[in-house]
């Protein structure tokens, strides 16, 4: 079953991740591009995913997150999951990797990047 990966806010946070992001950021218009991407392909996720069954990460989250190993050069899928949670630099950017409280496991990041 395909997780959900509406936006649920941030619990106790008096300024948004999105408004420490600077305006000039080229971070900004890269995240339009990658926002348009995957609005035109998650159809086809929908048709990949079982309705019934334990929901997994959403696979938007999935590739966000692969964009922002990319970007930030982070060495490892396990680097990449630490620095979500304590670099603030990274987390600004991921905030739509990460919705919930939940931690990504690395393992996740590795076995869908061997897939493709």
């Amino acid at each position: 079953m395909r997780g959900d990966s509406t936006n649920q806010g941030q619990l106790f946070s008096y300024v948004s991740l999105e408004s420490r992001i600077p305006n000039s950021h080229p971070i900004r218009k890269v995240r339009k591009i990658v926002d348009l991407a995957i609005e035109e392909i998650e159809p086809a996720f929908d048709d990949m995913y079982c309705s019934v069954g334990r929901p997994s990460i959403p696979p938007e989250q999935l590739i966000r997150a692969m964009l922002l190993q990319i970007f930030f050069t982070i060495r490892s899928e396990r680097q990449l999951v630490e620095r979500l949670d304590y670099d603030l630099m990274v987390a600004k950017n991921g905030h739509k990797v990460q919705k919930t409280n939940d931690r990504m496991d690395h393992s996740v990041i590795i076995k869908t990047s061997a897939k493709g």
